[in-house]
């Protein structure tokens, strides 16, 4: 990683914290974002004339799989991967094995993460010991060792009585629950979305329903203990129908979606099989649109990868036995460009502000966007002519994604986290 003052020339900054949309130069030395006239007379310049400078995206919702899981992804590799999506921040799942049920495991990780360095790694605690739904994590325990909210990902605490207690917990102690939301009742095996298609392939169903009541369980968790709740990877228009209303209403509820919920349909799962397997599943056009129609109305705050890496031997598997989940950190903005802004549905700043700001809003960091002063954590970005997506080129050790060779715009060409270069595109 390189510490030498970097001067980024030429390109337009797009930062929705501070309004901007012009061509600006942007000076990177100890750090942080300086005021030009302190160039060096040996300042390294990156030419990004025609570019995108925009800040670094943050993402609330990855796994490194490490502990435990590192032949599917460790935190060096799941680094590389967010830098080269333009990523500078990631949340760390806790579903890992061991969980993240405690402070000794929130700090190996997080130290993991310093140690590499190349995002800020950021670390999400189990709200329940081993994800079992059984018995509360000492939060307070775990708040020492740094982790920045609360969840059981991977799974749902069913414990209505349980949940109130760690909603109230987590309100007193400043914490947010990013929470995970599988009615696991409902789901009763099921494998894709519930409709034409599951019935076409003979697998059992996931109805939105599974998905929706435990939104409407959430949301009036948070109308009665007043804590903060995130919910997580949202695909179902009914789900949405009841964010819309609770934020109507003021409650602090927050929301995220995945780029494949407002880009596919569960019809990809045809000729994708596996690749395009995640819960909650791919679902209809209507729940697509939904999705698309949430994002610009504001009842969708933020864009998530839920970034999943498996082996392609357990993708490999029959659709009934492979692993839910699939990679995205290397492909989030530029689907996001192309199945969003360029159609005309988001504005660029309104796209990096699901992708930016209101992550960062949300955890809390109190970034300033570009600023002079600011934190330099930045991306440039490559919006003017359309790649095709490669999962062979991926950082990741992870290749499941359905958007392999899939054209897209937004190739990312430069990222700086902390002033240092975390990735670079080579020229080839």
């Amino acid at each position: 990683m390189r510490t030498e003052q970097l001067l980024i020339a030429g390109g337009k900054v797009v930062d929705p914290c501070g309004n901007i949309c012009q061509e600006r130069d942007i000076l990177v030395a100890g750090g942080v974002i300086m005021p030009l006239d302190e160039k060096g007379s040996d300042c390294r310049v990156f030419d990004a004339t025609g570019m995108i400078v925009a800040p670094g995206l943050v993402d609330l919702h990855v796994h490194f799989r490490e502990p435990g899981g590192e032949h599917k992804e460790d935190i060096a590799t799941g680094s590389r991967a967010a830098a080269r999506g333009g990523f500078t921040t990631v949340c760390c799942m806790p579903n890992t094995s061991p969980t993240i049920d405690c402070r000794e495991f929130v700090e190996r990780v997080a130290g993991r993460g310093r140690e590499v360095g190349l995002v800020n790694l950021l670390v999400v605690g189990a709200l329940s010991k081993g994800l079992k739904g059984l018995e509360l994590t000492d939060f307070a325990q775990m708040l020492a060792g740094g982790v920045c909210a609360l969840s059981d990902d991977g799974k749902t605490l069913m414990d209505d009585a349980l949940m109130h207690e760690a909603a109230h917990q987590a309100k007193e102690l400043g914490l947010f629950i990013t929470d995970h939301c599988e009615n696991h009742k409902t789901i009763a095996g099921g494998v894709i979305n519930e409709g034409e298609t599951s019935q076409k392939l003979g697998v059992c169903g996931i109805p939105n329903s599974c998905e929706a009541d435990i939104v409407a369980r959430d949301i009036e968790l948070a109308r009665r203990t007043g804590c903060h709740i995130h919910l997580q990877h949202i695909s179902a228009k009914e789900s949405l129908e009841l964010i819309r209303e609770a934020k109507g209403q003021g409650l602090p509820i927050t929301a995220e979606t995945a780029p494949h919920y407002f880009t596919l349909t569960d019809r990809v799962i045809l000729t994708r099989g596996a690749n395009a397997k995640m819960n909650p599943p791919l679902r209809t056009e209507a729940d697509r649109k939904a999705v698309i129609a949430a994002l610009i109305d504001g009842t969708i705050d933020a864009i998530a990868t839920d970034h999943a890496p498996h082996s392609a031997e357990e993708k490999a598997q029959p659709l009934d036995r492979a692993p839910f989940g699939v990679v995205g950190l290397e492909t989030a903005f530029a689907v996001g460009y192309t199945q969003l802004v360029l159609p005309g549905h988001l504005t660029l700043p309104e796209l990096l502000r699901l992708m930016s700001a209101n992550p960062a809003r949300i955890l809390g960091l109190g970034r300033e966007g570009l600023a002079t002063g600011a934190p330099a954590n930045l991306v440039v970005f490559d919006v003017r002519e359309p790649y095709t997506v490669d999962s062979g080129q991926f950082a990741s050790k992870g290749r499941n994604t359905p958007f392999s060779g899939m054209k897209v715009h937004g190739r990312t060409m430069l990222t700086v986290c902390g002033g240092k270069v975390s990735f670079e595109e080579v020229s080839k």
